[in-house]
Formats: structure tokens, C-alpha cells, sequence
């Protein structure tokens, strides 16, 4: 959720108001109300995989507070983008009108929103209150964001077992990976599922535990929903629609237009390679394929060696994805052609590694890397003179 600092300032504001009066105020009144709200996903693509936050409310103090660790200063979208891909999004927990705050979330970005009523016993909300309060606070509400590891949703989890004293859930090994469990989210964006997949190392072929599958918002709910407090109650009392029809996503039924795009340039390619037997030629297409798969490859290896993500490294991608190939499209040299041999070999391995390899590979992405390697072959077995091997005369 974008972050607006002036309702944020004023919220915090508001929290250290209301903490510094907690011993005069005393604890929560019977009457107060605690609840686990989520959001399922939205069109934004920093909302795609929903979102949580927990309502408090007390009519007899005067209290209806959302309190949401999903906020983040969006700033320059340059500036965004760099801190985005350096691992460096600094998140925070804000205080939000809870009314407001859900009426935005459906009447504007239409996202339907779900209500779970927590049974906790009034110390046990009065504990949750004084710590959420405590934790938004300006000295203590930012935190480094981490998609999978640290978030608006497992922040939440965090709060609710610290005030049950045991885990929402078990250690037991979910049936899917990181990957498998995040992909459906992007299935009506293209473009960001294959980044995404491109992006997404080893790390993300992980199996987490039934607990980690807290990370996403929609399966926080679910976890809740059979939690099982140490009293032997639900933990979920009720579950209400408040606007909306909630519907988890599902997995893709028909071909991306990525993919449609992606094959048809295979079959150029293979086209190509043929008549290059015939008449070689140096080509500008060959350019923008290998200047694309080689930015690709520069991004990758920044994520990998340089940036704080945890999930990127090792990237099996990078076998074909070479940064060189921005560097090699220029040079004039006979070693060139061994250089395209070499660029065969990797896409080779990476494909015919692909029932072996521990990381997860897209589908979409099997043709690019058929693709780079036809064009490997053609550019390392075919002789041409002149300016190597890709620019028009």
C-alpha cells in the first residue's frame, strides 16, 4: 500500500498520544474487538498478493484503528526502482481510520475484503494492543521489507503468537515451493510473471513449512481460520465478506501472450539459421536479441552479487543469460566465433539440465533460451567478415 505521509504523520502522531496515556487509560474495555482483515489482490502490481492488517475496536474508549505493516514511500519512481532491485524498501507499520481504509480498498481500487473476528481473551488483546502501539511508533515502525521472509502478513503472525505464546502453525512441509505458491498471483501480468521467474533463484524452490506459508495474506487467513488457540478454541470466532466476492487466484489455462511471442521468435530464429548457411549476413536482429538477453543477464547478476535479496542467488538463468553479450556484440576478432560456441554450450547444458536442476524454470522462458542458443550456434558456425558478427553493413 502506497504510502501518504501526511495521514501517516498524524497517525503516528496519534499513537504516541494514545501510548503515553495507556496508564491512564488502563487496559481495553470488555466491550473491544479484535480482527484479522484481508485484502485480496488487487490491478497495482505491488498489491498482487493481497494484504493483511488488524483492526482494533473499542467503542467505549473511542478506538477504530487499522494497523497495517504494509505501508512504503513510494517516492521517485527511479529512485523506487533502484532501492526495489537493491533489496533496500523500507516498510512500516502506519495506523489508518479503519472505515476509511476498507471503503478506499473496495470503492476505489476494488478489491474485496474479508473480516476475521479473533476469540482473544481481553488480556490477550489489551497485549496485542500495547504492542502494536509500542511498534508504530516513529523509532520502531520501519522495517526492511523481504517478499518472502518479512512482511505485512508475517508481521501480523509474529504479533499473534507472541500474544498466544505458540506458533499459528506447525513446522509440517507444505505440498508446493516458494515459486509455485507465488506464480498464480501474476498469471494476468505477463510481463511481471516472467521477470519475476527470471529473478527468482534457487532459494524460491524451496519447500516452506505449513507456518511460512504465512508470507501470503490469503494463506494467513486460511492458517488462522484452523488455528487452534492453547485453550482448545478456534482462534477465529467468525468470518465475514465485507465487500467483494473473494476469490483466490488460480493457475494459469491459457498460453501468455509472452509465450506466443517468445516461440514465434524461436521459429525466426530457426528460420533465420538456415538461410545464414545460404548467405551469411549480419543482422540487426541478432543485435537486439543479444542486447536484451545480455541486460537481462546484467540485472541478473546484480541481484545475485550485489544486491541484498536473499532469493536470487544462485540463479540457474544466468548458465545462458550472459551480461558479455552486451560487451561481445561489438568486438572485431577472430575469437569471436569460439566466444559463440562457448554461449551454445551454456544454453545447452541449461536446457538439457532442465529435468535435473533443483530451480523451477518457467515454461515461458524455454524458448528464449532456444532461441539464444540457435543463434549461438549460427553466429559460431557460419564464417562472415567484416564487422562481427551482428551489425547491418
Amino acid at each position: 500500500m502506497r504510502l501518504n505521509p501526511g495521514l501517516t504523520c498524524r497517525f503516528s502522531a496519534l499513537a504516541g498520544l494514545l501510548l503515553s496515556t495507556m496508564p491512564a487509560l488502563g487496559q481495553l474495555s470488555p466491550s473491544s474487538r479484535v480482527s484479522l482483515v484481508t485484502l485480496y489482490p488487487g490491478n497495482a502490481v505491488y498489491s498482487l498478493w493481497g494484504h493483511s492488517a488488524i483492526h482494533i475496536e473499542d467503542p467505549d474508549l473511542g478506538i477504530d484503528i487499522s494497523f497495517n505493516y504494509g505501508t512504503f514511500d513510494f517516492g521517485h519512481p527511479v529512485s523506487f526502482l533502484a532501492r526495489f532491485a537493491y533489496g533496500k524498501l523500507d516498510y512500516m507499520l502506519s495506523l489508518q481510520d479503519y472505515r476509511q481504509w476498507v471503503d478506499y480498498s473496495w470503492y476505489v481500487q476494488q478489491r474485496a475484503v474479508i473480516v476475521q473476528h479473533l476469540d482473544l481473551s481481553l488480556a490477550e488483546k489489551d497485549s496485542l494492543y500495547t504492542f502494536l502501539m509500542w511498534n508504530a511508533l516513529p523509532e520502531n515502525r520501519v522495517y526492511r521489507y523481504d517478499f518472502l521472509y518479512d512482511n505485512c502478513a508475517t508481521r501480523i503472525r509474529d504479533a499473534l503468537e507472541r500474544v498466544l505464546g505458540e506458533p499459528l502453525a506447525g513446522n509440517e512441509p507444505s505440498e508446493l515451493t516458494y515459486r509455485q505458491m507465488v506464480t498464480p498471483y501474476a498469471r494476468q501480468h505477463s510481463l511481471v510473471d516472467l521477470a519475476m521467474n527470471l529473478g527468482m533463484g534457487q532459494p524460491a524452490d524451496d519447500i516452506p513449512t505449513r507456518r511460512d506459508r504465512t508470507f501470503l495474506p490469503l494463506d494467513l487467513a486460511e492458517i488462522a481460520a484452523e488455528s487452534v488457540k492453547p485453550d482448545g478454541n478456534l482462534l477465529v470466532q467468525r468470518t465475514d465478506t465485507l465487500y467483494g466476492d473473494p476469490t483466490p487466484p488460480s493457475t494459469r489455462t491459457s498460453l501468455p501472450w509472452t509465450a506466443g511471442l517468445l516461440w514465434l521468435a524461436l521459429i525466426w530464429g530457426f528460420v533465420r539459421t538456415v538461410m545464414d548457411f545460404k548467405n551469411p549476413r549480419r543482422r540487426l536482429t541478432d543485435l537486439i536479441l543479444f542486447s536484451v538477453v545480455g541486460a537481462a543477464g546484467l540485472l541478473l547478476s546484480f541481484l545475485g552479487f550485489i544486491s541484498l535479496h536473499t532469493v536470487t542467488w544462485p540463479n540457474l538463468h544466468l548458465m545462458w543469460a550472459w551480461p558479455t553479450h552486451l560487451a561481445i556484440i561489438w568486438v572485431r576478432s577472430h575469437w569471436v566465433r569460439f566466444y559463440w560456441w562457448v554461449s551454445f554450450l551454456g544454453a545447452t547444458v541449461f536446457l538439457a539440465g532442465l529435468p535435473f536442476w533443483t530451480q523451477g524454470v518457467q515454461a515461458t522462458i524455454i524458448p528464449l533460451a532456444l532461441l539464444l542458443g540457435v543463434r549461438s550456434l549460427a553466429l559460431g558456425l557460419v564464417p562472415r567478415t567484416g564487422f562481427e558478427p551482428v551489425l547491418p553493413a
